[in-house]
């Protein structure tokens, strides 16, 4: 006997198909809503990168006109420098005394000090005011009268600064120079470049000098003979010769000055603290310091290494290791460094 399949309720199927209707709806729903914040996002994006690169522009035009604007200053300011100092130049040059007129209010006995190192002046009477006065320049103290006697320099007349320095030339030389005097001058080439103008357009620090109030070169008066036997005797040997005559001008100070720091030359006075405390004892014969380049590295006389005349050779020396020979003699080193307008010649060169 056959089985009558039993149909299915009218309302359950209608219920199925509502489901499934409403399910396909949720989904539809879903992944537009998904689109919509895919699309709320990426348009978001693009107006943080189109704010962002319209900042940076505005930025960069912003730095643009400053720099254009400062620029203009600077270019204003150089103008205005300039007609002054011609407008100084043709006014003194009108009076009958422009060395006491410009140097009005300013201690004579400073003055005639800086004069000696930056006056221009011929070989023979530097010479002669060297013996007198022992050239020097200022070494920390910066006060107004380092710009005072750079502007009586730049204003002086040629043979008013020669009638100024031939009176030097009178007095008697001091002993300790008058001994290191010959009819040749080994630093005469030195003398030079101290007499060289202070803001020469090849400079590249001397902007910053002229700012910050500072020389090329702020060397220091010479020390006694005396007291370089002294350290002599407790060093157990003489200093080389080249060093030695220099220091009895120059008693040290530094060259080249920059934001970096120049070249510091020790005197014999601080070579044994310099390597007892700045050292640590970390530097010991036969090197021993005269030249100090910042970060710990230095120039060192090698005292193994005896040359003709007693002179001994220049090493570097970095962070506790002695790397290459730099220079036969100290004289030989000042030469170069000035020849090389203060460039670190030595790493240029490699070992000699």
């Amino acid at each position: 006997m056959a089985t009558k399949k039993t149909a299915k309720p009218k309302s359950a199927r209608a219920a199925k198909k509502t489901s499934k209707k409403k399910a396909a709806s949720k989904e539809a729903a879903t992944k537009k809503t998904s689109k919509k914040k895919a699309a709320t996002k990426k348009t978001a994006t693009k107006k943080a990168a189109t704010k962002k690169a319209a900042v940076k522009k505005t930025s960069k035009k912003k730095a643009a006109t400053k720099k254009a604007a400062t620029k203009k200053t600077s270019k204003k300011a150089a103008t205005k420098k300039t007609s002054k100092k011609a407008a100084t130049k043709k006014a003194v040059s009108k009076k009958k005394d422009p060395v006491v007129q410009a140097s009005e209010g300013v201690d004579p006995d400073k003055l005639s000090a800086v004069l000696e190192v930056i006056l221009p002046e011929s070989s023979s009477t530097r010479a002669a005011a060297s013996a007198a006065a022992s050239v020097w320049a200022i070494s920390s103290e910066k006060t107004q009268d380092v710009r005072a006697a750079i502007r009586v320099r730049d204003s002086l007349a040629e043979d008013v600064v020669r009638e100024e320095l031939a009176e030097f030339a009178e007095e008697e030389a001091p002993a300790a120079i008058a001994n290191l005097r010959s009819s040749r001058d080994p630093f005469g080439f030195f003398r030079e470049e101290l007499a060289r103008e202070e803001l020469h357009s090849g400079d590249l620090q001397a902007g910053w000098r002229y700012q910050n109030q500072r020389l090329r070169h702020e060397l220091v008066r010479g020390i006694d003979n005396d007291e370089v036997r002294e350290v002599e005797r407790q060093l157990g040997f003489d200093f080389p010769p080249s060093y030695r005559d220099f220091v009895l001008e120059w008693g040290g100070g530094e060259l080249y000055t920059r934001p970096e720091g120049g070249y510091r030359l020790l005197s014999p006075l601080e070579v044994l603290p310099e390597v007892r405390d700045r050292l640590g004892g970390l530097m010991s014969q036969p090197y021993l310091p005269i030249i100090d380049l910042g970060c710990a590295d230095y120039l060192c006389l090698n005292t193994s290494q005896p040359k003709k005349g007693g002179e001994f050779p220049l090493w570097s020396w970095h962070c506790g290791v002695p790397e290459r020979r730099v220079a036969d003699t100290f004289l030989r080193w000042l030469k170069q460094i000035v020849e090389a307008k203060g460039e670190p010649f030595w790493w240029a060169a490699g070992a000699q």
